[in-house]
């Protein structure tokens, strides 16, 4: 439940923020419309009036679809690793096909502009738009004759990077690095979703085959072995704890510090205590568990 509401928490946060900032390109900035500069007595002309009202319904349509496709994560949260590259590529497709929206919209508003000849009279060039508009066609400010790393935004409040200047594309390895690391971070803690605990008995020696984690213990050093039903308080130490498995070191209540290679919420569990520690584990069914707990004990 709590991975649910995380993930529709950051992704709800994602939609309202890009649906506020694309509210506050509608509404005139001055003299700035969608991020195109324009007189002021062209603001509620009929034609750039339609452009900003298929701006807004295009918007929205998108966010609803966006929306929509929020939804799988209600099915697949029990699986951490495959909800993270979800949320990544939600992500993506919803920055990427807002940053279409708003270029595309721009460019309608800027070529309007340019055939209407509105430009800033004390600006006004037969061949460039100096009022800088020319410089956000891209969907971004990219100006290499600006010095600025910082300029005002367009699109929303506060400053935006110049793509142009070395932050700006420092920025591109930024986005980079933080997409690579996630799907990375996914494939790591992936056997946490997918994978199983093993036990298998060679030469009297007991090995344990875990996700992200193996371990192993002589049949001469266990003291006792049981069966319990009910997990008591835990808390890791280190390892791993997702929604399927506790892997790792744990914190036992009544216990103390135990090895814990167990799926969740899969009773039963058996409890290996040996000369200098305590192992818990259990297979993937209850019939797993009664064979490894047959061959600890035989």
């Amino acid at each position: 439940m709590i991975s649910i509401i995380i993930n529709l928490l950051v992704t709800t946060v994602i939609m309202l923020t890009i649906l506020l900032t694309n509210k506050t390109a509608e509404k005139a900035n001055g003299n700035i419309l969608l991020g195109v500069s324009l007189p002021h007595s062209e603001l509620e002309n009929n034609e750039v009036l339609k452009i900003v009202h298929d701006y807004h319904k295009t918007y929205i349509s998108a966010g609803l679809i966006s929306v929509l496709f929020m939804l799988p994560l209600l099915i697949i949260y029990n699986y951490d690793s495959i909800s993270i590259l979800y949320i990544l590529a939600w992500c993506c497709l919803v920055f990427y096909s807002n940053f279409i929206i708003q270029k595309k919209h721009f460019n309608k508003l800027y070529q309007l502009k340019r055939d209407k000849g509105w430009y800033i009279e004390e600006r006004q060039s037969i061949e460039i738009d100096t009022d800088e508009s020319q410089f956000w066609v891209m969907g971004y400010y990219y100006n290499p004759n600006d010095k600025r790393v910082w300029v005002e935004k367009r699109f929303g409040i506060g400053t935006t990077t110049n793509m142009a200047s070395w932050l700006g594309k420092l920025t591109y390895v930024f986005l980079a690095a933080i997409i690579i690391g996630t799907i990375a971070l996914s494939i790591f803690i992936m056997p946490l979703d997918f994978g199983s605990v093993d036990l298998e008995v060679k030469n009297n020696v007991v090995f344990v085959n875990a996700p992200m984690r193996n371990d192993s213990f002589s049949l001469s050093d266990i003291q006792e072995v049981k069966q319990v039903k009910d997990l008591p308080k835990m808390r890791k130490r280190n390892g791993g704890d997702g929604n399927n498995f506790y892997i790792g070191s744990f914190y036992v209540q009544g216990y103390n510090n135990c090895s814990v290679y167990i799926h969740r919420n899969n009773p039963p569990y058996i409890f290996v205590t040996l000369s200098d520690r305590i192992v818990i584990l259990n297979g993937d069914t209850p019939e797993k568990t009664e064979e490894y707990y047959l061959l600890l004990t035989k």
